[in-house]
């Protein structure tokens, strides 16, 4: 290993991409409320994602009492290293992985079948549940981000 890589220890960002072994032709379907993009292979999750997330909606607006006025948009990878080859989730701190965790950006949800149902439905849940709370904190689009990411400062 060379050390010009390193310094202090720590690994630098310049240049950082993940490998992608194979190329998604992506494909989606367009609902009132959200659209699911996927790929070859992904067309049965996302039929089922689209069963599910009118549910989870409906029910994560109510509890939280709050309605989202932007349209969602639900990135569906087959499976965990089909989902690691995208690069999402790239930061300068290695200490953070994409370990089984819903990535948010945006109104954008990322996320992966493992083969659970029951996994699937919790992350569908969790990325509604964090679209809708960043919006309540931060607003909607990009202008309201700005003004009150200055004014509130709340821990992770």
């Amino acid at each position: 290993m060379a050390n010009a890589q390193y310094y202090q220890g720590n690994d630098m960002p310049f240049g950082k991409n993940r490998v992608q072994y194979k190329e998604f032709l992506w494909s989606y379907f367009r609902f009132d409320r959200y659209e699911v993009y996927f790929y070859e292979g992904g067309r049965n999750d996302a039929i089922y994602l689209s069963q599910v997330v009118d549910k989870q909606y409906d029910e994560l607006e109510s509890a939280f009492d709050f309605y989202v006025n932007d349209r969602l948009e639900f990135i569906v990878y087959n499976s965990h290293a089909d989902f690691k080859q995208s690069n999402i989730g790239i930061t300068s701190d290695e200490s953070t992985n994409i370990g089984g965790n819903t990535r948010i950006v945006g109104s954008k949800v990322f996320i992966y079948f493992n083969g659970d149902h029951a996994q699937f439905e919790k992350q569908i849940r969790s990325g509604i549940a964090q679209i809708i709370i960043n919006q309540m904190m931060y607003g909607g689009n990009w202008k309201e981000v700005i003004k009150n990411s200055t004014l509130l400062t709340v821990p992770d």
